[in-house]
């Protein structure tokens, strides 16, 4: 038996959202069915997203630093 003792990113439920959220207004623009905005929404997504993964890397770096000291 084998026990995994890494800690699960903290950031991933919200990163797997936005990707969700993200993935589905880029269907619905080219499925020709978006409203108007939905690019501005898509491009708002896209940073968000961008900067949580930023976050969540920021977040592995100082957990690998503290368990180097």
């Amino acid at each position: 038996m084998t026990i995994d003792l890494t800690p699960a990113p903290v950031l991933q439920e919200l990163i797997e959202d936005l990707e969700i959220k993200l993935h589905a207004k880029q269907m619905c623009l080219e499925a020709g069915i978006a409203h108007d905005g939905v690019e501005g929404e898509i491009e708002l997504l896209e940073e968000v997203l961008e900067r949580v993964i930023a976050q969540q890397e920021l977040i592995n770096l100082k957990t690998n630093s503290i368990n180097l000291n």
